[in-house]
């Protein structure tokens, strides 16, 4: 239609907003000027301002491994999941992100991209 081009424009004192979101607008040319489309959060556009990088592994790229006994996790048999924390017992955890965990590398330890500021669970599942 009569709009090809946009912008994205950052909120940084709309404290009642959702934080680390973008205004979209759309330009129409037929008329000129900008008109508001949506919040990025829910159109999706572009990723978040403030995103940060996650890992099983740490900076030493050691194997994964189960936090309770500290021994090795077979990549080839177990799956990952990122998932938000519940806030309540009412309330379900959604799953954000899962997959095989030799997604992640041969090692399981290639990071992840996150969106800052939230507290995520990252958990490994191996097969029973």
């Amino acid at each position: 239609g009569a709009s090809r081009s946009g912008a994205l424009l950052s909120q940084p004192r709309c404290n009642h907003l959702q934080q680390d979101d973008q205004a979209c607008f759309k330009y129409s040319e037929v008329r000129g000027e900008f008109h508001f489309w949506g919040w990025n959060s829910v159109l999706d556009l572009a990723p978040p301002l403030f995103e940060v990088e996650v890992a099983f592994c740490d900076n030493q790229r050691v194997t994964v491994a189960n936090a309770r006994t500290g021994e090795p996790v077979t990549i080839q048999d177990a799956t990952y999941s990122v998932a938000t924390i519940a806030s309540s017992p009412d309330d379900a955890a959604q799953i954000l992100s899962s997959g095989a965990l030799f997604t992640l590398g041969r090692d399981g330890c290639r990071p992840m991209l996150l969106k800052g500021g939230q507290t995520r669970q990252l958990s490994v599942q191996k097969p029973l």
